[in-house]
């Protein structure tokens, strides 16, 4: 549980809450603390437009498969992972669930098309062992996390009940998740599980599910670090613990920095530390404000005022860093965009065909006037690639 790290900073952060002794403060300076902006829409579609083009191009059903399952796993993976962020700090505007929303109906009609070609891999005994393949497991995860997202926002109306029912059972199916040896697929389970709890206003489902606020962080660093922000909220939300959730993320924003080899990304991970603190603070000072106590509530304005002047870049401005991913990548994304650039591969009745083709007798060409030329030929043959791969 939480409770007992809080415990234990409460002294620690007593020692720098006190009051303002003059009783004077500023008003918190104008600073915009932003996410980057999200990747451009046109290089997006044409991305995915150049995976439809593969897939209706590609001759088997195994290939056919590979491409929906992989622009579906970029959808969930990519594409919603700004707008999410924005959604976990409180930033989130509508055109941000509208892009959610947009990359939710475009990964469903690709999973929908992966389990059409799936079922006929699965039926033609293409692979032996199908049912139980690393790609098997791969559609499902992508299920799982696709009604995770759909859940928590919906493509359509939906009554209240029905959606936290809904939710209730993505949460359940994300259990198969956490359980996973690799580390991406349990961090994004962890965060997402934890966060449909919120929703649902079972709090201390997530605050038991998360690690210690103060465990080291670990990769992938960004999703954990939003696991850490968002528990930190939740226990101040819970018992109203100001105190302790302020001490929690200063620590966690000194840590932070040494976790992370690469600079710009420790920076703007602090910054992103220091943006939750802002919040937290800004809200106590509200509730200070309505209890009277104005010496500790100019002392709230004067902490947001040193943050927005700490982290300001000099143009009044902050960058927060994102998360790397909002579904892990099941799917090698990469290696899927470079594969882009190979040709198609032949089904094997293609390849049949052509061997059939070299078996049969050279047709005689010499009535065109020219010479048979055997070692021009071959070495002609050694130029063409082998679109079979």
């Amino acid at each position: 549980m939480l409770l007992p790290v809080v415990a234990s900073l409460l002294c620690l952060a007593t020692s720098f809450l006190a009051p303002d002794q003059d009783g004077t403060a500023t008003a918190p300076r104008s600073v915009q603390w932003m996410l980057p902006t999200d990747e451009n829409q046109s290089v997006s579609g044409a991305l995915l437009e150049r995976w439809d083009k593969r897939s209706d191009d590609a001759q088997s059903d195994l290939e056919k498969f590979d491409v929906k399952l992989a622009s579906a796993n970029w959808l969930l993976s990519r594409q919603i992972a700004v707008p999410a962020s924005r959604v976990l700090l409180g930033l989130a505007t509508k055109s941000d669930l509208d892009q959610i929303g947009d990359a939710l109906r475009a990964a469903q009609t690709r999973l929908d098309a992966a389990d059409e070609f799936w079922a006929k891999v699965v039926k033609s005994g293409e692979l032996a062992d199908a049912h139980d393949s690393e790609r098997a497991k791969n559609l499902d995860g992508l299920h799982i996390m696709h009604d995770a997202f759909k859940s928590l926002w919906p493509t359509d109306n939906i009554e209240s009940d029905d959606r936290d029912e809904a939710m209730r059972n993505a949460a359940n199916r994300l259990s198969t998740l956490l359980i996973n040896d690799r580390m991406d697929v349990l961090a994004a389970a962890q965060l997402w599980q934890g966060y449909l709890y919120i929703e649902r206003g079972k709090l201390d489902g997530a605050l038991e599910l998360w690690p210690k606020t103060l465990s080291p962080l670990s990769p992938p660093f960004s999703v954990n670090l939003y696991t850490r922000l968002i528990q930190c909220r939740t226990a101040v939300q819970k018992d109203h613990v100001y105190t302790a959730g302020v001490a929690l993320l200063t620590n966690l924003e000194q840590s932070a920095i040494r976790r992370m080899s690469d600079a710009q990304m420790a920076v703007e991970a602090q910054a992103t530390v220091a943006f939750v603190r802002r919040r937290l603070l800004a809200n106590w000072r509200k509730k200070l404000s309505d209890e009277g106590e104005l010496d500790r509530a100019a002392w709230c304005s004067q902490m947001v005022e040193k943050l927005d002047v700490d982290h300001d870049q000099g143009d009044g401005t902050v960058k927060l860093l994102a998360l790397e991913f909002a579904a892990p990548d099941f799917v090698n994304l990469d290696r899927a965009i470079l594969q882009l650039d190979e040709p198609p591969k032949r089904s094997p009745s293609t390849r049949i065909a052509d061997d059939d083709a070299a078996d049969m007798p050279a047709k005689d060409v010499t009535t065109s006037g020219e010479n048979e030329d055997t070692d021009a030929g071959d070495d002609n043959d050694s130029h063409i690639e082998n679109p079979g791969g």
